[in-house]
């Protein structure tokens, strides 16, 4: 469809792959262009499952709470120690985590 010679984009159209996997993404907005696969930020990794932090311990993300906010949980000694770093790893590639925004957290990689 076009508007005033303006040609919508409809990003139905587009292919988005995670580029971790790089698996077809059933869900992609241009809000986050380099967002990751669900497969992969819930542990289907080369990392066993695991999200890491800058020092190799596991981590993960959540919400504060039902109002949104940002936490991490990084399991430090076998106890859990929440901060509010965004950094991790993930097959040995640096992402940023963050809150997304209607909710939820969003994990991207950084270029």
């Amino acid at each position: 469809m076009e508007v005033n010679n303006i040609k919508e984009c409809d990003i139905t159209d587009t292919i988005h792959k995670c580029p971790i996997c790089l698996d077809i993404m059933d869900y992609f907005t241009p809000r986050y262009p380099n967002m990751i696969c669900g497969k992969c930020a819930n542990g289907n990794n080369d990392n066993n499952g695991k999200i890491l932090d800058s020092f190799g311990n596991e981590v993960s993300f959540g919400n504060i709470d039902i109002y949104g906010g940002f936490a991490s949980y990084h399991k430090i000694n076998n106890e859990i120690v929440k901060k509010e770093e965004h950094i991790c790893w993930i097959n040995t590639i640096k992402c940023y985590a963050n809150e997304a925004r209607f909710g939820g957290i969003v994990i991207q990689t950084m270029n």
